[in-house]
């Protein structure tokens, strides 16, 4: 899991909530998977526009009922609770190692690991401790994932747009002229036409 963080941009912990498909203009066929997130490490809280509806991208899908795969397949049930390895891509974020990329939080003996979803089996890959696993977190990102709150989100959304300097606009019409009584018959005018 550590060659795996290397190559991690940001890392959730969510619940899977659907998927649709999409196919681009350069023809690529895309899978987005939307989740509510519940933590996260990785991203910054102003990129998060919706926790309810966080999209996840995975190459290859179905399209007009062709079926497109470029690399893998990774499969979410309803509802599942997940922790995911994401990488910051063209397309916006995308599973990291497709499904060694997606684990589980268990609780074996009193302790709660992450077991991979892929390789639950393998002793290496199969599952590692939270508590290792958070100090990956703080050696990676300097912190353990960080729950997230929607009023934070826009308070601080609010707070970026306040100090944020805009450049000073210029009004777009033409000013008003003091000539009302030609504007008066030209309005008569009109509503008289269209009358």
């Amino acid at each position: 899991i550590e060659s795996q963080l290397g190559n991690t941009s940001a890392i959730i912990h969510a619940f899977y909530k659907g998927r649709f498909y999409k196919k681009l203009p350069n023809d690529l066929v895309l899978t987005e998977f939307t989740f509510i997130i519940l933590e996260s490490v990785g991203i910054e809280e102003v990129r998060i526009l919706n926790k309810n509806h966080f999209p996840v991208v995975s190459r290859g899908g179905i399209w007009q009922d062709l079926v497109y795969n470029s690399g893998g397949k990774v499969n979410f049930q309803p509802g599942e609770e997940v922790v995911l390895l994401l990488k910051e891509g063209a397309q916006g974020y995308e599973l990291q190692n497709q499904e060694l990329s997606k684990y589980k939080k268990v609780i074996e003996n009193g302790e709660i690991y992450l077991s991979s979803s892929e390789l639950p089996d393998d002793p290496k890959l199969g599952k590692i401790q939270i508590a290792e696993f958070n100090r990956l977190l703080k050696l990676k990102f300097g912190k353990e994932l960080k729950v997230i709150f929607e009023k934070d989100l826009v308070s601080k959304k609010m707070r970026m747009l306040k100090t944020k300097k805009f450049p000073e606009r210029k009004i777009a019409s033409l000013p008003i002229t003091e000539n009302t009584e030609d504007s008066m018959l030209l309005l008569v005018v009109i509503f008289g036409l269209l009358g």
